[in-house]
């Protein structure tokens, strides 16, 4: 990928990013076997370049996401990370800019929540949390076969994605339900 088409589709991403993740707290419900769980994620400006798989040695994560929200970043202020993975990380960036409608499975792997667009065990786009205090932070994005890069994945079917405000903990709207399959309406 040359680095102006990542930058254009960086910078896409991040105005997503800006207006609907940034700065709040998104809980999703999981139903296995008569079973719900509710972990709460929460996604910080900061993760954002991470997320996006590029180096920026002369910005912070925070500097970075301000620099390409406002148009001030270019090809020659960043790189795309060398192992490789920088194109997979943009594809499925594309993933996690609409994860709130597109969430089907999520499931912890170790101490990690993973959260995905299918419950099949086959290639599908995924974002990584980590734990953070008493909510989960997104790690990266992960495009691939969950089972080879999770072997241990328990899965749960997401049934309902709501959101509220970073912080404030009311529930401010629910982006997601599956109807047929959430008991909790």
């Amino acid at each position: 990928m040359r680095k102006v088409d990542a930058l254009r589709l960086i910078h896409d991403c991040a105005i997503v990013y800006s207006n609907t993740l940034a700065n709040r707290s998104f809980v999703f419900t999981g139903i296995a076997n008569g079973q719900a769980i509710r972990p709460e994620v929460l996604f910080r400006p900061q993760s954002f370049m991470h997320l996006a798989g590029v180096k920026a040695d002369s910005f912070t994560g925070r500097t970075f996401f301000d620099a390409i929200i406002s148009n001030r970043l270019g090809v020659d202020d960043f790189s795309l990370v060398e192992n490789g993975t920088a194109e997979l990380k943009l594809r499925a960036m594309l993933f996690l800019i609409d994860i709130l409608s597109r969430a089907r499975m999520l499931g912890f792997s170790n101490n990690d929540l993973v959260v995905a667009d299918k419950l099949a065990k086959s290639e599908c786009s995924a974002v990584r949390f980590i734990k953070v205090k008493d909510h989960y932070e997104p790690c990266e994005t992960i495009r691939g076969n969950l089972s080879r890069v999770f072997p241990e994945l328990s899965r749960y079917r997401v049934v309902e994605v709501s959101a509220k405000k970073a912080y404030d903990g009311e529930s401010e709207e629910i982006f997601y339900i599956d109807a047929q399959r959430c008991p909790l309406g």
